[in-house]
């Protein structure tokens, strides 16, 4: 954390160069990326933006850095969306009419519990608007990649983040089958570039997986998280054990997902061995209080 305030003191040193400079630029989208890690997610989105403004005016609205600038933004419109929509005000109108939705259960008063637990859900409604949030990430991820496939060609690595990207922000939107289609077209180019053993192509079918499951297609679905687990465990005692361990979190992820597969597919026994599987590495990963662990007791008690 010591290195991280440090790097915001750096780049902040660098800002003195002027305010139109790609120099300044840079330095903003470094400051940026700190603060991010930092969880300083509104001064993150101003830095960037701030980036933004200069790259747009040199070198140009086409430039690669414009559609860096616009990828980091979109990122950031889909995190604070997340932690920012619901205020604390609102957070304890919900929180109250949950607590006595649940004394009116289990004080046998199911009308009336139905009743605050409505108001809950109408409270949620109409302030959450998750639409609004995702589709400001959809435009961004859209204009980088309209730069990334312009500059950089259709099979670059930038391109197939986009396509990530833009898949995450449609499947959050609840259009299934357009962010399928982001997935795989992600999915090809890592397959070209990278080749079939790579973390981002095991990440890649992952993805798909979920999106697969979401969609009923649960066959597809455990081929994918298959493919995802094999890439990352075919790859133990070579050259990538260090990138791929068998402790590693997104083999627990691969395990976890695969496992709700099976569990779907009416696989009871394989299903527990990847949940128990996945419990391992979160154990040994994050210990025994993180919420990943929970999640894995949780799926192991059904």
């Amino acid at each position: 954390m010591g290195d991280l305030w440090q790097a915001k003191d750096c780049h902040k040193q660098a800002l003195n160069l002027g305010l139109e400079h790609k120099e300044v630029a840079a330095s903003y989208n470094n400051l940026g990326l700190v603060h991010q890690q930092l969880g300083d997610l509104k001064q993150a989105k101003y830095c960037h933006e701030r980036a933004l403004d200069v790259y747009l005016k040199f070198p140009g609205p086409e430039h690669v850095y414009v559609a860096t600038c616009y990828d980091c933004l979109g990122l950031l419109h889909t995190q604070l969306g997340d932690l920012n929509q619901v205020g604390p005000e609102l957070k304890t109108v919900a929180a109250s009419n949950n607590n006595l939705g649940l004394v009116h259960y289990q004080l046998g008063d199911l009308n009336q519990a139905k009743y605050c637990h409505e108001r809950v859900l109408r409270v949620y409604l109409k302030k959450l608007e998750p639409d609004h949030v995702y589709v400001t990430t959809k435009d961004c991820h859209e204009r980088a990649l309209v730069i990334y496939l312009k500059n950089l060609g259709p099979e670059h690595e930038k391109v197939a983040a986009s396509y990530n990207n833009l898949g995450l922000a449609h499947r959050q939107l609840g259009g299934l089958k357009q962010a399928k289609d982001f997935y795989e077209l992600a999915l090809d180019v890592y397959m070209k570039k990278l080749g079939p053993e790579y973390a981002d192509v095991a990440a890649s079918h992952n993805k798909l997986g979920l999106v697969h499951r979401q969609l009923g297609d649960l066959k597809q679905a455990k081929d994918c998280h298959k493919r995802a687990l094999d890439v990352y465990t075919e790859n133990l005692g070579h050259e990538h054990e260090k990138i791929y361990g068998p402790d590693r979190v997104n083999v627990a992820a691969s395990y976890h997902a695969l496992g709700l597969a099976q569990r779907q597919l009416g696989d009871l026994n394989q299903a527990k061995y990847c949940h128990e599987q996945a419990l391992d590495v979160y154990l040994k990963k994050l210990g025994p209080e993180h919420i990943y662990v929970a999640t894995c007791y949780d799926n192991l008690g059904f």
